[in-house]
């Protein structure tokens, strides 16, 4: 099954997403702009000192959205709105920062004919593309700005884990038609393993009964509870959504808001968290938004993603597979601009095996959807709870020469002047878990589900402190995985040991480019 994914994955590598380029410093401090209420200024400013601390100018402002930023000698690097938009009737509260309504694309006639939009502020010359990441922080009592603040300090400062490079994901059913379900798991798992960075742990829940990534259906939202709770580089739903709910497979694997306030209630903040599905990110909704319980909830998610409306499958692919690829590249990176620039990248991105499949599946209200409409309502329909400013762990390259003999594969690393400890593991060669036969039971079904991650994990196989020789000989083929820790990051490398004479010595692998298997 795995060679199946590979296989795939090199048409979507080859076809899929590229990668944009990012802007350079102006050589002046970036700006972080806060734009809320009277009410919340003085809870914020614990979190507008740590930002000055790390170098940006920091402004907070009462003004409108517009003219706060109109305001600025230039252009912010963040904006973060502090407060609610419980829409409608909510103008009047002391709480409450507006978001902007936005005119949808439609293919539905049964959809809205508007959104709302926080990256809308964002796009400062017009064209349909934010400038610059606008996060919220959807607060409406200063207990809450505390609880958030406190998350995202909790989160910058823990400590470092080799869990922090572990990537898990939750596929729902695509309701498709069998044809196109049949295809969602390989699709999926290809895509993770193609566009993810070769360093990353993956960890999948599927809810085609027919793949042992499966599980018992019932477990699922417990499986995921407790994958967050182990820390991560980042949690993924994807899948449909509805108002406060991602329902997965439907009946007992379905995740709500009261689950998710409930199962979050207590503990250190979960990885950032994105849904890439429908609804599940409209703080503006009555109804429940999900997004918004996981960043409220004291052990939820540092940050959530998640659209305020309705998304098109199409566009979620692209959005899925150009963040994967973002997540790789090397240097500081925070969830805002990260997202925002795999957005720039997904605005780009086509693939002519998958869009004449995704394109119309849902149904079109003209003869061809015009798909930079798509394209354009995708940017600025998903909403970023949290800091956008909040840091991500940063990732380096590291070097590493491999040479391969009789007695297997030896290697060598270099040791960055500030790392402390080296990490090796490697990920054996594997064809992936058979495929599953009959109607397995609730304890055959949860083997099934341990056996299949199984073959993702990168097996420990030496720490080694700064103070030794950073060297060593693997007897079996598979992926090496060598990951540095020093002072708030990870150099990291990767190798294919392969039977052959000998591999490529001098860099490694480039912890941004996937190596083919």
């Amino acid at each position: 099954m795995r060679r199946l994914f590979l296989a795939t994955w090199w048409l979507v590598v080859l076809l899929g997403p590229a990668s944009g380029a990012t802007e350079g410093p102006t050589g002046e401090k970036p700006i972080w702009l806060v734009v809320t209420r009277p009410m919340f200024v003085g809870a914020i400013q614990p979190l507008a000192e740590r930002r000055a601390k790390e170098g940006f100018e920091t402004v907070i402002s009462t003004e409108s959205p517009e003219k706060a930023v109109a305001g600025l000698k230039r252009r912010p690097a963040f904006v973060v709105m502090v407060g609610d938009d419980l829409a409608p009737g909510s103008a009047d509260q002391p709480w409450s920062v507006p978001m902007r309504r936005m005119e949808l694309y439609r293919w539905q006639g049964m959809q809205a004919k508007t959104f709302a939009s926080d990256m809308a502020w964002g796009d400062v010359d017009g064209d349909g593309m934010p400038d610059m990441p606008v996060s919220r922080m959807p607060v409406r009592t200063v207990e809450e700005v505390k609880r958030m603040i406190g998350k995202i300090v909790a989160w910058e400062e823990r400590p470092v884990s080799v869990n922090d490079l572990s990537l898990s994901v939750w596929a729902g059913v695509p309701g498709y038609g069998p044809e196109i379900d049949s295809m969602a798991t390989g699709l999926l798992l290809s895509t993770v393993e193609g566009s993810a960075p070769s360093w990353a742990e993956m960890w999948a829940i599927s809810c085609d009964r027919s793949s042992p990534y499966c599980g018992w259906p019932a477990d699922q939202p417990a499986m995921f509870d407790g994958q967050a709770r182990k820390g991560g580089l980042f949690l993924c739903m994807i899948g449909h959504g509805g108002p406060g709910i991602f329902p997965a497979m439907g009946g007992g694997s379905s995740y709500d808001t009261r689950h998710a306030a409930q199962a979050f209630a207590k503990g250190p903040p979960a990885p950032p968290l994105v849904v890439i599905a429908c609804h599940c990110g409209n703080c503006s909704d009555g109804n429940g938004c999900l997004t918004r319980t996981f960043v409220l909830a004291p052990g939820g998610p540092v940050a959530a993603i998640g659209a305020t409306t309705e998304s098109h499958p199409l566009t979620n692919f692209y959005s899925g597979g150009c963040f994967l690829e973002s997540l790789g590249s090397p240097g500081d990176k925070r969830i805002g601009s990260m997202w925002l620039d795999s957005e720039r990248r997904a605005r780009k991105a086509y693939n002519f095996l998958v869009e004449p499949i995704l394109l119309d599946v849902e149904g079109k209200l003209e003869d061809r959807l015009n798909v930079e409409k798509l394209r354009r309502d995708q940017t600025l329909m998903y909403e970023i709870l949290g800091d956008g400013a909040t840091r991500l762990r940063t990732t380096m390259p590291m070097k590493v020469n491999v040479t391969h003999d009789a007695d297997g594969w030896h290697w060598r690393a270099d040791k960055p002047a500030d790392a402390t400890e080296l990490n090796v593991g490697l990920r054996p060669e594997s064809a992936g878990p058979p495929p599953v036969e009959g109607t397995p039971d609730r304890e055959q079904a949860r083997k099934n589900f341990i056996a299949a991650n199984a073959g993702f994990v990168f097996q420990p196989i030496a720490k080694l402190p700064a103070g030794t020789a950073w060297q060593g000989t693997v007897a079996k083929p598979g992926t090496l995985r060598l990951v540095a820790t020093g002072p708030g990051k990870f150099y990291v490398a990767t190798s294919e040991l392969k039977e052959k004479k000998a591999t490529t010595g001098g860099t490694g692998t480039p912890p941004d480019t996937p190596t083919p298997k």
